[in-house]
C-alpha cells in the first residue's frame, strides 16, 4: 500500500506542478504582460523532489530578469562602461553617448505569487484526492 500511496501522490503533485507552470505561462503570455514566447516562457521548469520527509514540487524559471518583473524595481541609474554602451541616434547618423541613464521604477507584475494564491485550493484538492484514491486502492 505504501508504494500505491507514493505513486498516487506523485501523480497528483506532478499534475499540480504542470498546471501551475501552465497557469504562470498563461499569465505571462497575455494576462499580465505580452510575452508571446521566448526566453521568459521557455525558462519555466518544474521538478518533483522526494526525500524521507515527503514529496514536493518546485516550479521556477531560469532567466535572471524574472525577479524584476515579479517584484518590480526601484528607480536606478545605469552608468556606461564604454562611450557607446548607452548611445542612441538622433537621426542622420548623429549619435549622443550619455555617460549615464536614469531608469524609472517599474511596478511589480506578481505572476508567481498570484498564481500560487489562486491555485492553492485546487492543488490541495488534487493532492487530497490522490491520497484518498491511493488509500482506497490499497485498502
Amino acid at each position: 500500500m505504501r508504494e500505491a500511496v507514493r505513486d498516487s501522490l506523485r501523480r497528483a503533485i506532478t499534475a499540480s506542478a504542470v498546471l501551475t507552470r501552465n497557469r504562470v505561462r498563461e499569465k505571462l503570455s497575455g494576462e499580465l504582460i505580452q510575452d508571446r514566447g521566448g526566453p521568459l516562457l521557455d525558462s519555466i521548469r518544474f521538478e518533483i523532489v522526494e526525500d524521507a520527509r515527503g514529496m514536493a514540487a518546485t516550479v521556477w524559471n531560469t532567466v535572471s530578469y524574472a525577479r524584476y518583473l515579479e517584484y518590480g524595481t526601484a528607480p536606478h541609474e545605469i552608468r556606461a562602461r564604454s562611450a557607446r554602451a548607452l548611445a542612441f541616434s538622433l537621426g542622420r547618423g548623429v549619435g549622443l553617448p550619455p555617460r549615464r541613464s536614469i531608469i524609472p521604477a517599474t511596478a511589480p507584475i506578481p505572476s508567481w505569487a498570484a498564481t500560487l494564491i489562486e491555485m492553492a485550493p485546487a492543488i490541495q484538492s488534487r493532492v487530497e484526492a490522490g491520497r484518498a484514491r491511493a488509500i482506497g486502492e490499497g485498502g
